[in-house]
């Protein structure tokens, strides 16, 4: 690796904590649905489609991006870390197809029977989630430390939030804020568009985070990861 800035993977655990606690606050969301209740369905498969489409973006950009930067540049034990990564994603991959396809008709009705099926599914991800999330932090996280530039890994996270539109960059930007050290909050101000800086840093982020999980956890203040670990 060249002499330029190490990548800072403080955003990555902010990331993460926020997975954590938004897949694991999802089965209890859905097995609070009361049956034939389809507007809170509603709410909640919104929720899941949001959450899921945030993780997407972010394993995506592992995928691509990531991982052939350390195959390159670590040797055959990033290779075998990179494998690891890759397949559970693909475990997770299967999990969210099936609640993704399950929500397409409950949330038209709210069938109970339905609701039961996805929060087991939905405790399954959740499983996954968590087991994936720790052996990044322990066996990836570090690789990238030591073999990813900051430039590299800003350029990588700039291109995630690259097409997601303003309303959103702000609720997401309060999603992934709301647990994090100030020192990672100003690494995620820095790589917002500029645009976005003056915004986030006044507190609109947190204010619209608030608002939507007044809509979908009912609180302002959702637990937080230490609760729900």
């Amino acid at each position: 690796m060249s002499t330029e800035q190490p990548a800072d993977t403080s955003e990555i655990y902010m990331a993460h904590d926020m997975f954590r606690r938004e897949f694991s606050l999802l089965p209890g969301l859905i097995r609070g649905v009361k049956d034939g209740d389809a507007e809170r369905a509603g709410v909640i498969a919104d929720h899941f489609a949001l959450i899921h489409s945030v993780l997407y973006h972010h394993h995506h950009g592992e995928d691509t991006h990531t991982w052939p930067l350390l195959r390159a540049r670590a040797g055959a034990g990033a290779d075998a870390v990179a494998r690891a990564m890759e397949s559970q994603h693909e475990e997770m991959d299967a999990v969210l197809a099936e609640i993704t396809a399950w929500l397409a008709s409950w949330r038209e009705t709210a069938d109970v029977e339905q609701g039961i099926a996805l929060a087991d599914a939905a405790e399954r991800l959740r499983h996954l989630l968590i087991v994936h999330l720790a052996a990044e932090e322990e066996r990836a996280l570090p690789l990238i430390e030591l073999h990813v530039t900051a430039a590299e890994f800003d350029q990588g996270v700039q291109e995630e939030v690259a097409d997601v539109s303003p309303d959103q960059i702000i609720l997401l930007t309060g999603m992934v804020l709301y647990e994090a050290s100030p020192h990672a909050t100003r690494k995620v101000i820095g790589n917002l568009p500029p645009e976005f800086r003056p915004v986030i840093a006044d507190g609109l982020a947190a204010e619209a985070f608030a608002r939507y999980c007044e809509r979908v956890h009912g609180t302002p203040a959702p637990a937080k990861i230490g609760s729900v670990r």
